[in-house]
């Protein structure tokens, strides 16, 4: 209970928007934080910032599918565009 009164969330789970785009840089671009945050974070600014880190192509696809703001598709936009100008994955 005590290390619990004086641990701290982690950046991206901050209630501020500016706080988890700040801790979007923390995560791995691979991870399924960073896929959680593109999909699903209510602040379009966290899912752009988390868009332009995201390596993770189907969670870039399915936000695209799902998204309806315009400057996140932009940031959704280029990330799918980097991400498969340099894939193998043909089937991606």
């Amino acid at each position: 209970m005590i290390t619990k009164l004086f641990s701290r969330s982690a950046l991206h789970e901050h209630p501020d928007p500016a706080q988890r785009v700040q801790g979007v840089a923390a995560l791995p671009p691979d991870s399924g934080e960073l896929a959680q945050l593109v999909a699903a974070d209510p602040a379009p600014e966290v899912r752009v910032a988390a868009a332009n880190r995201c390596t993770d192509l189907p969670a870039l696809a399915g936000a695209w599918a799902a998204e309806s703001d315009a400057a996140v598709r932009v940031a959704l936009a280029t990330a799918l565009g980097n991400l498969l100008s340099a894939t193998t994955d043909d089937a991606g």
